[in-house]
């Protein structure tokens, strides 16, 4: 499963490069010329997939449960490469024997953009207008309840309040100077990959 989600993620970010060329113009935030500039501020709102919390006891794991996340995002573009906000997130996975595990994530994130350092260095001609590609480290707390009532598996997911580190590799493409669509893999907000709606404030 984690395979499949992979390889979807990479196949729409791939697409959006591709969509990249046209010309049309964002107007919303930051010079109201790019998809990001200082001054964009963005809100995203995602579906999370694929892989559920970490497991504490057994090291810094990842755990492939059946679930989802309702995750979100605030993030503020102060340098013309750099932007930082908040994240937040909740999901609701299942584990085993209908037991279920429930997490609460929230913290701080940066990113990175990147769009124009690609089109100088390796010469290429990706709309900065329409698309927007970035990496992003988030750094936050997890919530952490479960109904599990096993040994073995009780001290695999213990309840508490953990340390939350992930990084992100992110696309945003802008449909129009206020909406836009945006894909992101890597641990964020409880998911291996997130889907959404991206809101040009």
């Amino acid at each position: 499963m984690k395979k499949l989600c992979t390889i979807i993620a990479l196949l729409a970010m791939f697409s959006l490069s591709v969509q990249a060329q046209s010309t049309v113009r964002v107007n919303g935030g930051g010079s109201g010329d790019l998809a990001y500039d200082k001054g964009t501020n963005y809100l995203n709102i995602g579906l999370g997939l694929g892989r559920g919390v970490r497991s504490y006891n057994y090291g810094w794991f990842g755990y492939s449960g059946l679930g989802a996340s309702l995750n979100g995002s605030y993030e503020v573009g102060f340098h013309e490469y750099f932007s930082a906000g908040i994240y937040g997130g909740v999901g609701r996975y299942g584990i085993a024997r209908g037991w279920n595990l429930t997490a609460i994530a929230a913290g701080v994130r940066g990113s990175f953009h990147y769009v124009a350092l690609v089109n100088e260095a390796l010469d290429m001609d990706l709309n900065e207008d329409k698309l927007d590609l970035y990496v992003s480290v988030v750094l936050g707390a997890e919530i952490i309840s479960t109904n599990i009532d096993d040994e073995f598996f009780g001290d695999a997911f213990n309840d508490g309040v953990f340390l939350d580190f992930g990084t992100i590799v992110g696309g945003r493409y802008m449909l129009s100077d206020r909406f836009g669509v945006y894909s992101e893999l890597g641990y964020g907000a409880l998911s291996i990959w997130t889907i959404g709606l991206t809101v040009n404030m």
